[in-house]
């Protein structure tokens, strides 16, 4: 062999390791980045056989558009599915709306959310706790491959740690809320160096961004506050849009698909930092007919005036998308 083709076999092993390195480093942080998406209050419920003239009492209190529910679902499951392809979709609580009558609603958004393509945790609100027994609850979430008997529990995905708490027994104060606490108390203490993010209904920071007046959201956020590894807390309830880095952890209060603003949050997650956007779901009438009813919705008037339900729900800057730069937890 010349020195010509000796030449020749060294460039080409450097340019195939080059290669080779070039793929491991894409693998490792295509496998250090997490995308997710946390959708809360969607309320659904049956698409009605005729146009409905008179207003729901849902939406007459809250504005919640439960008759334009189904076809909002279908429309994001679309939009996850073809453009967004996240990793995890997480479903915060109130997933159908609260009737009671009709038992079958929670079949239908299991059959629905069967579609989605991503990785699927589901968190169960007030509606959910108060049709359903908690064990039908737990069977119907082991089809998603979550092993829980209270209806909280966590997973390892990649290098974070996913905790889902059910905020409904918490708030209550039951027997069970201090079960939870010492269980979720102990799954942080063991995890101590593995970013983690927690998802529950209740908001736990009212729409200034201050702790709620209530006894198991102080206790939480004493927990975390206790954790460093605790970055993100996605939750609902409030139908605000809202996004608060209150000591060294991101709170964000998700706004429901079906009441202004009609949307939802996606959350990519890399060691050191997090990346949150809002996304606005693609139907102007819905959007337009949402904020009507809002603005006469019982429930909003005694949190702001007529003229400012929008600005309240819709927040603005940091609420809409927030970029969080935080200590990689491996290099501490």
């Amino acid at each position: 062999m010349d020195v010509k083709q000796k030449n020749f076999l060294i460039i080409i092993t450097l340019i195939a390791l080059f290669v080779w390195h070039s793929l491991v480093f894409a693998l490792q942080a295509s496998d250090d980045r997490i995308s997710i998406i946390y959708i809360s209050d969607l309320n659904l419920y049956h698409t009605p056989s005729q146009n409905q003239s008179i207003k729901h009492t849902l939406e007459k209190k809250f504005g919640i558009l439960i008759y334009e529910s189904q076809a909002v679902f279908q429309e994001i499951i679309g939009y996850i599915n073809q453009k967004l392809k996240p990793d995890i979709v997480i479903f915060g609580g109130n997933n159908i709306a609260d009737e009671k009558k009709d038992e079958n609603l929670w079949q239908l958004f299991l059959d629905m959310t069967s579609e989605l393509k991503s990785k699927v945790f589901v968190n169960p609100g007030i509606n959910e706790i108060k049709t359903y027994n908690t064990d039908e609850l737990a069977y119907s979430l082991s089809i998603f491959g979550q092993r829980t008997k209270n209806l909280w529990y966590s997973q390892k995905i990649r290098n974070y740690l996913f905790i889902n708490l059910n905020s409904v027994l918490l708030f209550n104060n039951s027997g069970l809320s201090r079960e939870q606490l010492k269980w979720f108390t102990s799954v942080l203490s063991q995890n101590k160096n593995t970013t983690t993010v927690i998802a529950l209904y209740h908001s736990l920071l009212d729409a200034g961004g201050n702790i709620i007046n209530n006894s198991a959201a102080k206790k939480i956020i004493e927990i975390i506050d206790a954790n460093p590894q605790v970055k993100l807390v996605l939750s609902g309830g409030e139908y605000f849009n809202r996004t608060h880095l209150f000591k060294d952890c991101l709170f964000v209060n998700v706004p429901s698909p079906v009441v202004y603003p009609c949307s939802f949050k996606i959350v990519e997650l890399s060691p050191g930092s997090i990346k949150i956007r809002t996304i606005n779901i693609p139907l102007k009438g819905i959007v337009n007919k949402a904020l009507k009813s809002a603005k006469e919705a019982e429930y909003f008037k005694t949190k702001a005036s007529p003229n400012d339900v929008k600005s309240y729900l819709l927040g603005k800057g940091q609420d809409l998308q927030f970029d969080y730069v935080f200590s990689d937890l491996k290099n501490r």
